[in-house]
């Protein structure tokens, strides 16, 4: 079950112990599509062959905080199984980052993943240096603690889940289709590449009847461990100042998993609806 824990929530969020990409003029942005008080729910559901499960409930919120005397957001991810789908397995996965307001580069980020015999909890730390970023990564796995302390230059870290809340801070005026952004992800067993590519603008029904007019991103590894290498996951953000990630899906080796937005509060601006049911 570990494997399948994993397929979930990483396909989903993305979910690397830490995520970096090349520094360049993008690594400094400034907030303009979420406020703090937004909260966000999904409900995660899967197929193999013709079965279908639900549900994962994924919950996000972003509250203000301070971290090293610094004004964060403090945001956070809970995701956990509901219904049907605790009857196959048991999870609860809990994400926070402390990502810096002036810049929304992450100072802090944390992960535990609890799923019946495994229990592991991940905590890094980043320190802003001149050109580049010290990392201090600890990681207790069911009792055993391996920790890592490395240096990188010309880069800008992003975790998993600040990835998620800066990719609705890009401008995506001028980009054209098929334009894509290499990242890297940094973890404490390896290094694995990401490409971000635009797809273009589409409209997409959800499960409860609303449809949303969005942009459509792929996101695609170098190693082909967990998603399949011709269908790459697929992620769409609301076409607004919003930019709120409402559906993503992903072909994995053993089925398919998608997310949908099931409730949205204290956005900071009104979603635009095509349709609302």
């Amino acid at each position: 079950m570990k494997y399948l824990r994993y397929c979930i929530l990483t396909s989903i969020l993305i979910n690397c112990t830490a995520l970096f990409a090349q520094y360049n003029l993008k690594c400094p942005l400034v907030n303009t599509a979420f406020k703090t008080g937004e909260e966000l729910e999904y409900t995660a559901f899967f197929q193999w062959g013709g079965i279908i499960i639900d549900r994962l409930v994924i919950n996000t919120k972003v509250t203000d905080d301070i971290y090293r005397k610094e004004d964060v957001y403090n945001i956070s991810a809970i995701g956990h199984t509901e219904k049907v789908m605790r009857s196959f397995f048991s999870l609860r996965d809990t994400f926070q980052v402390m990502m810096r307001k002036k810049d929304l580069l992450s100072l802090y980020f944390y992960e535990r993943d609890i799923e019946r015999k495994y229990n592991a909890v991940k905590n890094h730390h980043f320190y802003p240096i001149e050109n580049g970023m010290a990392v201090e990564a600890i990681e207790v796995k069911n009792g055993e603690t391996k920790k890592n302390t490395e240096v990188f230059h010309d880069i800008c870290p992003i975790d998993a889940l600040a990835l998620l809340y800066r990719i609705r801070n890009y401008n995506f005026s001028n980009i054209a289709i098929g334009e894509s952004t290499q990242f890297t992800f940094y973890r404490v067993d390896g290094v694995l590449n990401l490409s971000i590519t635009y797809v273009g603008k589409e409209n997409i029904t959800l499960r409860d009847g609303n449809t949303y007019r969005c942009l459509r991103f792929y996101f695609e590894t170098s190693d082909g461990t967990l998603f399949s290498s011709e269908d790459p996951v697929s992620i769409w953000l609301t076409d607004d100042k919003n930019k709120i990630i409402v559906h993503a899906e992903a072909k994995l080796k053993i089925g398919y998993a998608k997310i949908d937005l099931v409730k949205v509060s204290k956005n900071r601006y009104p979603l635009h609806y095509i349709k609302k049911k």
